[in-house]
């Protein structure tokens, strides 16, 4: 028993193959925040997992990442990305009509600065069989979370802002729309 298992190890260590056919949908990650100005240590950074082992790329972006959802094609091409408040296409643009998604009071407080607020508040997946769409997963609070719940009969207690009531939305994104750059 303990040579076939030694001879199993040994078979599984000299002949591992590498699977190079699962999507590449997760190959860039987008970090940073506005200006991209290297004596400020602030801008963009995309970094590429792909097997060439490519360097960071440095842009610049108005897109505050704190926690950003990122759709790529399946051959690790960048196609779009979002912090919550915009969408921005491989070109780091917003995207024709992403300009303002989740729009409201807690919008227009937060997103020039810091972003949506919350984790994983959004997500962006690419649309079953049609690759020129994509759904963007997201959630809006509420603007007027205590009339909402006054009208419950809840007393509420203000500590700063609380974000109480998400609203779940979603948006049809055409990734090709405005040619390749989405």
């Amino acid at each position: 028993m303990r040579d076939l298992r030694l001879f199993l190890f040994l078979f599984t260590q000299i002949f591992n193959i590498s699977i190079y056919a699962q999507a590449k949908n997760d190959y860039n990650w987008v970090l940073g925040y506005p200006p991209n100005d290297p004596d400020r240590y602030f801008g963009g950074t995309m970094l590429k997992f792909s097997p060439d082992l490519a360097p960071p790329e440095y842009f610049e972006t108005r897109c505050v990442s704190g926690d950003v959802s990122i759709l790529s094609d399946s051959n690790g091409k960048l196609l779009l990305y979002s912090e919550g408040c915009r969408i921005y296409n491989s070109h780091h643009s917003v995207m024709d009509n992403g300009d303002s998604i989740a729009y409201g009071k807690i919008w227009r407080n937060y997103c020039d600065f810091v972003g949506y607020p919350g984790t994983q508040n959004h997500l962006i997946l690419p649309w079953p069989g049609d690759t020129s769409q994509a759904i963007a997963l997201y959630i809006k609070e509420s603007d007027d979370h205590g009339h909402y719940l006054r009208n419950l009969g809840i007393k509420i207690l203000y500590f700063q802002e609380t974000f109480l009531i998400a609203l779940k939305l979603y948006i049809f994104v055409a990734i090709f729309a405005n040619g390749m750059a989405g």
